[in-house]
Parts: C-alpha cells; sequence; structure tokens
C-alpha cells in the first residue's frame, strides 16, 4: 500500500517531494518549484510572506541572507551537527533555540505543521522547514527589523547575522569566518559588527 503524503495543512499530496539530506541551492530551488507545481507555497516563503506584509518592503533577498548564513553555520548544510554544543542542523538552532523557533513560527502562521510540531530535532525536517524557523526565529527577535530593513536597503547583514542569530561577541576565529561570508569587519581600523 503506498503511504499517502499530506501538505503542510494535512490535504493530500498530488505528487511527492523529496528532500535531499545534503542540499545546495539548485535543489532548494526544485525543492520550490515542485512545492508551487502541486498547489503550495513552501513554508519559507510563506513566512517571508509574512515579514513582507509588516516591513512593507520586498523580503526574498533574505533568501541569499539564508544561503549565506547557512554557509557561515553548516557549510552550506555538510556539517550538520557540533560536537561541542546542542547546535544542529542548516543553520545550527540549539535544543533552545529550536524550541524558541518552533513557537515562533507558530505566533507567526498561526498554527504548525504537524511534522514541524512533533519534531524532537531539526535535523528530522526538510532544508525548506529549517529555513522557516530560521525566518520565523530571526524576524520574531526583539530588533530585528531595524536590521532587516537595513539589510534590505543593501547593508552586508552582518550584524543582523551577529546580533539576531548569533547573539554573541564573536571571537577572532569567527570574526574571520564572518569576514568571509560577509567581507572584511575592518572599518577605519576598527572592528565593525
Amino acid at each position: 500500500m503506498k503511504p499517502t503524503y499530506r501538505t503542510m495543512w494535512g490535504q493530500p499530496m498530488k505528487e511527492t517531494v523529496m528532500i535531499p539530506t545534503m542540499w545546495t541551492p539548485q535543489m532548494q530551488e526544485t525543492q520550490v518549484a515542485l512545492q508551487q507545481h502541486i498547489g503550495g507555497s513552501p513554508l519559507s516563503q510563506m513566512v517571508l510572506g509574512k515579514v513582507s506584509d509588516r516591513l512593507g518592503m520586498d523580503t526574498k533577498p533574505l533568501n541569499d541572507f539564508a544561503y549565506v548564513v547557512s554557509g557561515v553555520e553548516s557549510s552550506y548544510g555538510r556539517n550538520l551537527s557540533n560536537s561541542q554544543t546542542t547546535a544542529k542542523g542548516i543553520y545550527q538552532f540549539t535544543d533552545d533555540s529550536f524550541v524558541t523557533a518552533k513557537n515562533r513560527l507558530r505566533n507567526m502562521m498561526g498554527e504548525l505543521p504537524d511534522r514541524i510540531a512533533n519534531a524532537k530535532n531539526i535535523l528530522d525536517l526538510s532544508p525548506d522547514d529549517q529555513k522557516a524557523l530560521f525566518f520565523a526565529h530571526l524576524s520574531e527577535d526583539k530588533g530585528s527589523d531595524a536590521e532587516m530593513r537595513k539589510f534590505l536597503e543593501g547593508g552586508s547583514g552582518r550584524d543582523l547575522y551577529v546580533k539576531h542569530h548569533y547573539k554573541g561577541d564573536p571571537d577572532e576565529a569567527t570574526n574571520k569566518r564572518l569576514d568571509e561570508f560577509f567581507g572584511s569587519s575592518l572599518v577605519s581600523g576598527k572592528r565593525q559588527t
């Protein structure tokens, strides 16, 4: 007997979309195209739609920001676990931040798809579900609207990352890594975040 796959809101799907454990931007685009083909928007884009409505600006460039953060955090999904902390997944959510992200997503969307509500581990979720949680966690963080606006108006996104995802004071090694992804943090001899 063939299983019935359901959309995030419980409707039966016409086709099955398989999610790879290793992903590339092309795989993500394929997943998005397939989801739209079978009659729905990917959850991450639904979250961005809510953020766009709130900010009154196009938030699609936050997809590029998410891609950069995935590079910083997990080498684009190749290093999904951190042996020193509980951080895991494409965006390296800790166990506590995973719970917070689920709560923020529920607050934004009114409810959570069962697959997210019942997930014990972020690694049980598709790349798009992880991205939706990343956007919800980021955009519902106090003060993040101003930093998202700066990024969407042409900023590097480094402040948005450090203040609303990393949430700490990066050490020298972390700043070097951030320089690789966001550009140099040295401006007029002073380190900028």
